[in-house]
């Protein structure tokens, strides 16, 4: 089991916004820039192809791909994670979404987490923000007391029949 959260994704000026179930996932990053350099503060998620189309990322906004990776180099995000009532319990300004070929679910990655100001316990498989402890989604619910539109990028996916 992992941490999974409901966050939104809103394309920061515009009406475009969407719903998924995240992993919150501390060992997802970019590769360093140089061997000096291992964290940089700037929040990023890292999407399947198919999220940024669903966001209305155009392929003349994106980066030259590097590897696997691109970024939406036009356009900012707004973040927000969820607790298990739907209400927000944090949201980000400005982040990057990096698209990866050939994933298949939503990760925030450890710069995400750190600027949030999130940490992970997986003892009881759950995040923490302040004084607010939110078990991961599929911990506290059970798959059929989730909407089926959310799980499509989560390993519960092959479910959606």
């Amino acid at each position: 089991m992992a941490i999974y959260a409901k966050i939104t994704i809103q394309k920061r000026g515009t009406s475009i916004r969407e719903e998924y179930i995240a992993l919150l996932n501390s060992g997802a990053k970019l590769k360093p820039m140089s061997p000096d350099i291992d964290f940089i503060p700037l929040p990023h998620i890292i999407v399947p192809p198919e999220v940024a189309v669903e966001l209305g990322v155009k392929k003349e906004d994106l980066t030259e791909e590097r590897g696997k990776y691109s970024i939406d180099r036009k356009n900012l995000y707004k973040v927000c994670l969820y607790d298990l009532k739907d209400k927000p319990v944090v949201c980000l300004d400005n982040v990057l979404l990096v698209i990866e070929d050939g994933l298949d679910e939503v990760l925030l990655t450890y710069e995400f987490l750190s600027v949030a100001q999130i940490d992970l316990k997986p003892s009881i498989h759950a995040w923490v923000f302040g004084d607010r402890t939110i078990k991961s989604i599929f911990a506290a619910k059970k798959i059929s007391e989730i909407d089926k539109k959310l799980l499509r990028y989560t390993p519960y996916r092959e479910f959606l029949q």
